[in-house]
Order: C-alpha cells, then structure tokens, then sequence
C-alpha cells in the first residue's frame, strides 16, 4: 500500500537509518499502536485512530524495510540541492555604482516544489540586489539556470566580496 505521507516522518527515522534502526522503530511503533495496547478499554475512536497509523506504519515499512523500494523512494523523493557554478564578477566597488554578478544554478537533487522562489544568499543577507536575467540553459527543462545579478554597491564594504560564495535556497510559497 502506497503512503502519500514521507514514510521516514511516519518512523521517525532519519534519511540515513540503517535498516535495522528502522526495523526496531517500526516494531516500537507497531507494538505502541496494537489495538490492545492503544485503545485497552475498546474505545472506538482510539481504535479507528490505531488502525489509521499502523495502516500508515506498515506502508512506510513496506517501502523503507526493502532496500530495493527504499532505494526507488529515495532517488524519486530526494530534496533539491541546487549547486552554484561558473560565477563571475564584475565589481569594481565604488560607492554608488552598481555591479554585476553572473553565475549557473543547477539542480543536482530532486523536483521543486511548484511556486517555489529561489533565494541568493549571502548577497540577499548584506546587500540590495535586483535580477537582470534569469534564463533556462536547455529548452527541455527548467535547469541548469544563468543568472545575472545587479548589485547595489551603497552598503557594500569593500571586503564583502569574495567570488563563488553565493548560496541559493529555496523558499516555498
């Protein structure tokens, strides 16, 4: 049975358990919601309620206790990871004038969230930056991306730069 719900939330194990941390987790959490353990006096709702999450903990087993579907749920589900290469700078810092920042974003890990909002750091943390060109490298996919920074240089100390250190995130909306 299929769980829309990640099945390491559901163990409360971390992404790099061994199977046999996720073996003890999913027979703790089997034996915490048995119907005789979570509802000893027949409530009903109690039992709806235990049943609910042992269907949910079974599935999750069901994936992450075979290394083969477990090594298909991760590759499909991994989070993004968006790496910065090729970055180059034209900033020759006098006060007031603004600079140029050009760099490639690709995504090496897995899909986006939809309207998700990607996030420069550290310039968005000490400086005023606006997009000039956010452009697709390839017609049949969204990555790997040109970007094209124009920075506001009124705040910038002189020292702040330092080439290839630029993080992008993701903010979800």
């Amino acid at each position: 049975m299929a769980s829309e719900k990640d099945p390491y939330d559901i163990l409360g194990v971390p992404r790099d358990a061994t199977l046999e941390q996720i073996r003890r987790k999913w027979r703790k959490l089997v034996k915490k919601f048995h119907p005789d353990v979570a509802a000893p006096d027949g409530d009903p709702e109690m039992l709806e309620y235990a049943n609910r999450m042992t269907v949910q903990i079974n599935a999750a087993w069901e994936i992450l206790g075979n290394p083969d579907y477990r090594a298909a749920y991760d590759t499909e589900h991994q989070p993004p990871h968006l790496a910065v290469y090729d970055v180059v700078s034209e900033i020759e810092v006098d006060e007031g004038q603004p600079a140029i920042v050009q760099f490639k974003v690709d995504n090496q890990g897995g899909p986006i969230p939809p309207g998700s909002r990607l996030r420069f750091s550290p310039i968005g943390a000490w400086m005023n930056f606006k997009p000039v060109r956010i452009q697709s490298l390839r017609d049949d996919s969204a990555f790997p991306i040109a970007v094209e920074l124009l920075l506001d240089t009124d705040s910038l100390p002189l020292d702040a730069w330092q080439e290839g250190e630029i993080e992008v995130g993701i903010e979800e909306s």
